[in-house]
């Protein structure tokens, strides 16, 4: 009786795991920032690919394709929130990131992941950049 009450629990524990909705969810965040000869570009990234191109115009363009992904709604539309994109001048030349919050809600704890409580949110970026033929 003792194993057929165990086996229930775990199956109750797997199928609640389960059937937790997946979301996805899918932005796309621009900025620009003037240029001035001579600035440096720094680009920083949460997570995903950077391509940089040269053009003619004299600003330093950022495109950001940003995919979030977690077993709960309101958490990943709480990080979409607090994401962005930024391109601005700073001591060091025009700084580009993409910025999110950090994970801060146990989302290693095990019995809050079977039961939804965690709710970590991952987070891939595709960001295009275009620069001045003439930046470092």
């Amino acid at each position: 009786m003792k194993r057929l009450v165990l086996a229930i629990l775990a199956l109750g524990m797997i199928s609640a795991a389960v059937l937790q909705a997946s979301v996805r969810e899918r932005r796309t965040y621009e900025e620009s920032c003037g240029w001035k000869a001579g600035e440096t570009v720094i680009v920083e990234n949460v997570n995903g690919n950077i391509t940089v191109e040269a053009w003619d115009g004299e600003t330093v363009e950022a495109v950001a394709d940003v995919e979030f992904r977690g077993r709960r709604g309101r958490r990943v539309d709480d990080v979409i929130e607090e994401t962005s994109l930024r391109v601005e001048r700073t001591a060091e030349g025009i700084r580009v990131r993409l910025s999110r919050p950090r994970a801060t809600d146990g989302a290693s704890d095990f019995w809050g992941w079977v039961f939804g409580g965690g709710s970590r949110v991952n987070v891939n970026a595709q960001i295009r950049i275009r620069v001045p033929a003439s930046a470092d």
